[in-house]
């Protein structure tokens, strides 16, 4: 009886363990789960913060382009008015001429319409000629650019254009004489599609919403589209554009109802603001994904643990009965089970221990595993942060030193590709860069000189003018940058043929016949590891809220795509040259264009 009492008590001595490595096997996992689950979420929460700081600077820098270009249009125009005999119906027509042509190069511009000083229509880039029955003296835009002279354009509510049809808002100009006396209004219609169709294609990946509104709350464009005109004043929005002129905050949406990390920059010096906002739902998504990897990776340790520890218990009572069985044959043996207990205990110790450690070293490993490359992909990310706003590298650190007290991380990194249809037609550079030599020079600053070198006798060539256009404007812009203190901008075009040495040296571009621009200025230049990078997306030597880093990776995929080749050379204090070859216009390729459109005429 003795004997059993004893056997009873190791048995249970035995079986304890095996209860509490049974219910670690449950606990362990389910710890580990929810210390991830609760980084994770967190870690998608400010993943989204950041993402949505970066894509409302894209859209800011995207807005005040738009904006500065109409700004030009009404400065053109303006020139033109100048010195038009409105007497002549040659200066008349020629007016028109430039309206359309400015209509038909910005797809932004819906109209382009000039008002005289009793509010009736002079000029249109919808009709001709202008019927002056049509009166605009009750508009917003009319009686306030009467009323005051403002060096900026009056950007009026939306509404439905009642030349074009479509849904519009006004960036309207004043038009006065040399002693200030008002004399009309140059009035440009811009189509909300253009701004809705672009926010569209921005961030796909999650459910996003863009408003353009002005500060009065009058909503421009926004994305989705609302049949709402305007936001409350009350509204959070709101309330934060009269505190701020940019900011981040979370809000719930008076629109959709729908709660959105969101954040607002003011447009340039225009009483606008852009906004963009992701879903929390939808910034959530990565979490809830990785809840489902976290959770298969729970299931499989916690079987797994659960396997051994079952292995273990049986293994335990099978051994304890043959314990007793030897017990019972002989009390000469009774010391030798009692040795072999002791030894057997310390080997199935040691095995459970071997197995335990195993298992949780490689789970132990796996998640090491995905905290390196959480921890690498933020110490980069900390890097190409470095100049960026505090509050932002603030929370990268908060990430980093929150990794690596935790014992598992996930992460996605996410890429942009920027990819715009092209509409290639054969395009004279010369007359193109000569056309658009005022924009250029308007643009810049008053102490940039602008110079063109155009060649004799050049190629043409296969291209979207529309887009060079741009990108010739956004090099400009570029340049000017580069050289605050003044300085001069030489655009240059020329026939070049590359030869076979030099596509040698070049993988990227094949030999043949091309034409050469060339913008080169006289600014401070870039050191040699700033050169190898400035073509690649978001990367940017601008302070924070000034460039998105965007700007040169649009030209180099818009000349990749052109079939082309761009090249850059730069010293520190020299400037630079940014030199873009496209291909030379295929006379066979043309002619085959030009039959399948005359067919497409008949």
């Amino acid at each position: 009886m003795s004997n059993l009492r004893s056997g009873r008590s190791r048995l249970q001595g035995i079986l304890q363990p095996g209860t509490a490595l049974l219910a670690a096997a449950i606990l362990l996992p389910a710890v580990i789960f929810a210390l991830a689950s609760w980084q994770s979420y967190g870690d998608a929460l400010r993943d989204a913060e950041v993402r949505v700081e970066r894509t409302v600077g894209i859209l800011h820098e995207h807005a005040v382009k738009v904006f500065e270009t109409n700004r030009l249009v009404i400065d053109q125009v303006g020139e033109r008015l100048r010195v038009v005999d409105w007497t002549s119906e040659e200066d008349r027509a020629a007016l028109h001429q430039l309206q359309v042509r400015l209509q038909n190069q910005l797809d932004q511009v819906a109209t382009i319409t000039i008002v005289d000083r009793q509010g009736r229509m002079r000029a249109s880039g919808r009709t001709y000629p202008a019927d002056p029955s049509v009166s605009f003296a009750e508009r917003n835009w009319f009686q306030a650019l009467n009323e005051a002279n403002s060096p900026l354009p009056y950007i009026s509510r939306a509404h439905t254009g009642p030349q074009s049809g479509k849904q519009v808002f006004n960036v309207a100009g004043g038009i006065r004489d040399r002693q200030g006396t008002f004399e009309g209004v140059t009035a440009v219609s811009v189509d909300r599609s253009y701004f809705e169709d672009f926010y569209r294609s921005v961030d796909p990946e999650f459910e996003h919403n863009v408003i353009l509104v002005r500060e009065d709350g009058q909503i421009l464009a926004r994305e989705p589209p609302t049949s709402v005109a305007a936001l409350t004043t009350s509204g959070t929005m709101m309330q934060q554009i009269r505190s701020s002129p940019s900011g981040s905050f979370r809000l719930l949406s008076q629109i959709d109802g729908v709660e959105r990390i969101f954040s607002y920059r003011r447009v340039g010096e225009y009483p606008v603001f852009v906004g963009f906002g992701i879903s929390v739902p939808s910034a959530l998504a990565p979490w809830r994904r990785n809840l489902l990897d976290f959770g298969i990776v729970a299931i499989l340790a916690s079987l797994a643990l659960l396997a051994v520890s079952n292995l273990a218990i049986r293994q335990t009572r099978r051994e304890q009965l043959a314990r007793k069985q030897w017990q019972n044959t002989a009390d000469a043996l009774q010391e030798e089970a009692r040795e072999r207990e002791r030894i057997g205990e310390q080997l199935r110790q040691a095995q459970k221990m071997e197995s335990v450690g195993r298992l949780t070293g490689g789970i132990a490993h796996d998640f090491n595993n995905l905290l390196t490359i959480v921890l690498g992909s933020l110490d980069l990310l900390r890097q190409r942060m470095a100049d960026s706003d505090e509050r932002l590298v603030r929370l990268v650190s908060n990430a980093i030193d929150g990794a690596s007290r935790a014992t598992a991380l996930t992460h996605r990194l996410l890429a942009f590709s920027r990819q715009q249809p092209l509409d290639p037609a054969p395009v004279d550079v010369n007359k193109l860069m000569s056309d658009m030599s005022d924009l250029v020079r308007r643009t810049l600053s008053g102490n940039i000189a602008v110079e063109t070198v155009l060649a004799d006798g050049l190629w043409p060539i296969f291209a979207d003018a529309n887009q060079l256009e741009s990108i010739i404007l956004n090099l400009a812009v570029n340049a000017r940058d580069a050289m605050p203190d003044g300085g001069k901008i030489t655009i240059e075009t020329a026939n070049r043929h590359l030869d076979v040495a030099y596509a040698a040296l070049h993988p990227d571009v094949g030999a043949g016949d091309f034409v050469l621009i060339a913008v080169s200025d006289t600014g401070t230049g870039m050191t040699p590891d700033i050169k190898e990078k400035v073509f690649e997306p978001f990367f940017t030597t601008k302070p924070i809220g000034k460039g998105t880093g965007l700007g040169l990776s649009q030209v180099h995929g818009f000349v990749k795509q052109s079939g082309g080749h761009v090249s850059i050379s730069s010293e520190v204090g020299q400037g630079t040259t940014i030199a873009l070859y496209l291909p030379r216009l295929n006379e066979a390729r043309h002619a085959a264009q030009a039959c399948a459109h005359s067919v497409t005429q008949g």
